[in-house]
C-alpha cells in the first residue's frame, strides 16, 4: 500500500481530488489531509509517506518551501511530490526533478490528472518491488556462501537485477 498525503488549503478541492481520482487508484491509501504548509512539514516529519500531493499556495508556508523544507529532513528516502496546483506564477519556480516527479495544473481535467498520479503510483511501485527483488537475491546469494566483498558476486547481483528491469 502506498501511503499518501494530500496538501491543500481547499477542503473542497482536496475532497475532490480524493474521491473522483485518488480512490480509482486501489493501492494508494490517503493518510493524511494537510490544509497548510506548516500543518504539511509537522506531518511529513512525524510519519512516512511515499507519495505527497502539493499544493503551491497555501497559508503559514507555500508549497516551494514545503520542498525546500522537506529536502532538509534527515531521511534516508524521502517522499515523491506532485504539485498540484492553480497558482500561474508559482508554478514559474517549481520544476521537476530530486523530489518532485510530476506537475499538475488543477485546471487539468480529472482523467489527464488520474494518469500522472497514476504513473507515479506505478513507479512507487516499481521502486518498492526492485527493493524487494534486490534484498532477496543478497539473501540468496548469502544462504549459498557467496561473499558480497567478491566482485564477482556484485556482479551476479547485477546482471540478476538487469534481467529484472529488461522484463
Amino acid at each position: 500500500m502506498i501511503k499518501a498525503l494530500v496538501a491543500d488549503d481547499s477542503w473542497e478541492y482536496s475532497k475532490n481530488i480524493i474521491n473522483s481520482i485518488v480512490n480509482r487508484i486501489d493501492e494508494l491509501k490517503i493518510d493524511y489531509v494537510a490544509g497548510d504548509g506548516k500543518d504539511t512539514l509537522e506531518a511529513i516529519s512525524k510519519n512516512y509517506f511515499d507519495l505527497v500531493l502539493l499544493d503551491l499556495k497555501m497559508p503559514k508556508i507555500n508549497g516551494l518551501e514545503v520542498i525546500e523544507q522537506m529536502k532538509k529532513l534527515n531521511r534516508i528516502k524521502l517522499p515523491k511530490v506532485i504539485i498540484i496546483s492553480g497558482d500561474l506564477p508559482l508554478l514559474d519556480y517549481a520544476s521537476i526533478g530530486n523530489i518532485v516527479c510530476s506537475i499538475i495544473q488543477k485546471t487539468e481535467d480529472p482523467e489527464s490528472m488520474y494518469e500522472k498520479i497514476l504513473l507515479v503510483v506505478n513507479e512507487i511501485k516499481y521502486e518498492t518491488n526492485y527493493n524487494n527483488v534486490r534484498n532477496e537475491v543478497i539473501s540468496k546469494i548469502k544462504d549459498i556462501g557467496l561473499s558480497l566483498k567478491h566482485k564477482g558476486t556484485r556482479y551476479i547481483i547485477d546482471c540478476v537485477m538487469y534481467a529484472y528491469r529488461k522484463q
